[in-house]
């Protein structure tokens, strides 16, 4: 078995295929370049993935009825019946979970003593479509919080400037910005709470953003999938849709004793070694994956070898 990359399959039409076999093609989020591949028998178009957040990436989204046509499966981290708001025709697809590249804390972070404040890491971007986006929002938590204790924002672009929002949000973003971040989970282990907001208010959305947190011992202030208490196990995190509004959110945050705040962090790291943690895991997908192969495959009356 070989793995190369779709161009280099594009490239390949010549080249001699063994009787009974064929290559796979799965694509996570790259819309254009499989259309040559549909008229050839010796590829199996198996699954496409939508890694991205459709306010995001909204072309990649208009494009799923027509890639539907062609691929076996399309895998989305929220359901058909949460996109037909933005996409209508939005045909039958299966739910996944985006890999983690850890199971369970980083000690040198998770044991730090020395946090103080909070600390939010994200770049400066725009959503392409404003239904449900929480850009904004993150914007709102750094104007509150730059005006009281403050928080520190780390991220790339902010020195971009912010657009039709720069009257209102520019000074807080001014006050908070500390510039990139080399090492994420470092940074984030020098603080007590982390503002984790997911870029969309969407069931099944549920990034990094948080994982990163539980991992580097700060407790996330979440906000983002609905139904994250279905996933994840609530002691873990802040729910921010708890609160009325900041300042509620920074009574609870200056009230909160070491009790209650290791708690969220012993929660976290328990959370991280446990089966329902497994979801997230690069075993969980990699199994997904191969089954998706095997069975096409055989469907298509294909010989497949592991090697």
């Amino acid at each position: 078995m070989t793995i190369d990359t779709a161009d280099y399959l594009a490239a390949s039409a010549k080249r001699p295929v063994s009787k009974g076999a064929a290559s796979v093609y799965v694509s996570f989020g790259l819309h254009d370049g499989y259309q040559s591949l549909t008229r050839r028998d010796d590829v199996l178009l198996t699954a496409f993935y939508l890694f991205e957040v459709i306010i995001v990436d909204p072309a990649m989204y208009e494009a799923v009825p027509e890639l539907a046509r062609h691929f076996r499966t399309i895998y989305s981290w929220t359901s058909a019946e949460q996109l037909r708001p933005f996409v209508p025709d939005m045909p039958a697809i299966k739910p996944f979970r985006i890999p983690m590249p850890f199971d369970g804390v980083v000690e040198p972070h998770w044991s730090r003593k020395d946090r103080r404040g909070i600390i939010l890491v994200n770049s400066n971007k725009r959503a392409a479509i404003t239904a449900g986006e929480l850009y904004t929002e993150r914007l709102r938590a750094i104007e509150h919080f730059s005006r009281g204790a403050g928080i520190d924002l780390w991220g790339r672009l902010w020195d971009n400037g912010l657009g039709d929002l720069e009257a209102e949000y520019g000074d807080a973003v001014r006050r908070s910005w500390r510039g990139p971040v080399d090492d994420k989970l470092e940074a984030m282990s020098r603080y007590r709470f982390a503002v984790c907001y997911e870029n969309m208010v969407l069931d099944g959305w549920i990034t990094e953003k948080l994982f990163d947190c539980l991992c580097a011992g700060v407790v996330p202030i979440y906000l983002g999938a609905p139904d994250i208490a279905e996933a994840v196990d609530p002691d873990c995190y802040i729910d921010a849709r708890r609160f009325a509004d900041y300042d509620e959110m920074q009574r609870y945050l200056d009230s909160m004793s070491e009790t209650e705040y290791e708690a969220f962090r012993a929660a976290g790291r328990e959370y991280l070694s446990s089966a329902q943690f497994r979801q997230f895991s690069p075993d969980a997908f990699a199994d997904r994956f191969i089954a998706d192969i095997e069975e096409h495959a055989r469907e298509r009356g294909i010989v497949h070898r592991w090697g």
